[in-house]
């Protein structure tokens, strides 16, 4: 992690990722709208099942595999194992048109002006770890085997690097976030015995990223967050459930040696949640300002907070999506205030 951010974001509001939209040219206005500073791309599960993070990163690779009948993932298809894992070290990396709209419309609406008031442009892309806990051979998950893991590292990583390469065209910051809700994970059995192999394979995407000049987020909102081992593969920005979890942030002495070391942190403040009637923007951000004073100086947090919601809104409604933009702009408005006051 660089100690000098590429850019700072003065508490921005941006997506995650996901948006509940089936048509895209909708998703870019929203976005438009609701993250004119830092735009991201959108993804949109309601418009088709490739547009699920897990299949849009495979892409025509999804024909090797088939859905487990039981639980959650996939189960690559008998015979195919040697060829699949060729496919992830030695294939072409490079999202589909037909798999990721979201993005190719993104590059059509920057070109086009949509985002003029750019100051960074935000791309994202599921990672490694939960990738390799999502796909099954029929002996084992990959995650917990070494060769798998690392075939799944190494088409992870040429694939942000793509995603990423294709955004710099435009001369603005580029931020990528790799989406690890299955980081959660590594604290139990099975998986505590290759936590170090998982967090080494996760920091070598990092790494990858950071030698391009990208700032690399990592997303993880599932279950208790383990700052420890989110700092451990050093990437420039967290990202995480900060409604659930800000005071529990600002106090870890991870996340405090992160933030003095000039990390950013994308604060998730405002729950993906179909109803945000109760929802009160001050308080929230009532909230983060205390929990931010055990942080240090607040003008400073100020300066580096992004606003979020606590994960992508594909499974809400339209209405709902825009009220959770707009809770958010709220919160922002006053953390800019914040760096003003300060």
């Amino acid at each position: 992690m660089s100690k000098r951010p590429a850019f700072l974001p003065m508490g921005s509001v941006t997506g995650i990722g996901s948006l509940p939209h089936t048509d895209v040219e909708a998703a870019i206005q929203l976005v438009a709208q609701a993250c004119p500073a830092v735009p991201f791309w959108p993804q949109l599960p309601r418009l088709s099942i490739c547009d699920y993070m897990i299949e849009q990163a495979l892409g025509p690779r999804n024909t090797f595999l088939m859905p487990r009948k039981v639980g959650y993932g996939y189960h690559v298809k008998p015979g195919f194992l040697k060829v699949f894992l060729h496919e992830l070290r030695e294939g072409v990396a490079a999202l589909d048109e037909d798999m990721a709209t979201g993005f190719f419309a993104f590059e059509r609406a920057i070109q086009a002006g949509v985002f003029n008031r750019a100051q960074a442009l935000k791309g994202q892309l599921v990672g490694p770890i939960t990738l390799a806990c999502m796909l099954f051979s029929e002996e084992h998950v990959f995650v917990l085997d070494q060769e798998c893991l690392s075939a799944v590292t190494s088409f992870i990583a040429r694939l942000a690097v793509w995603q990423v390469q294709r955004l710099q065209q435009w001369s603005l910051p580029v931020i990528c976030f790799l989406d690890e809700p299955c980081l959660a994970l590594l604290t139990h059995d099975p998986f505590k015995q290759i936590a170090a192999q998982a967090l080494e394979a996760l920091h070598e995407v990092v790494m990858t990223l950071q030698a391009t000049g990208t700032l690399v987020g990592i997303h993880c909102c599932a279950g208790q967050t383990s700052f420890r081992a989110v700092c451990q593969v050093a990437p420039d920005i967290i990202s995480f459930d900060a409604y659930q979890d800000v005071e529990a942030f600002c106090t870890d002495p991870h996340a405090r040696t992160f933030f003095n070391e000039g990390g950013l942190v994308a604060f998730g403040l405002v729950p993906t949640s179909s109803d945000l009637s109760l929802l009160d923007p001050t308080t929230v951000f009532a909230r983060w300002l205390l929990a931010c004073q055990d942080l240090g100086d607040v003008s400073q947090c100020a300066s580096h907070t992004l606003i979020t919601a606590t994960c992508g809104l594909g499974l809400l409604s339209l209405m709902q999506a825009e009220a959770t933009f707009r809770s958010a702009q709220h919160i922002a408005d006053l953390v800019r205030k914040a760096v003003i006051m300060t």
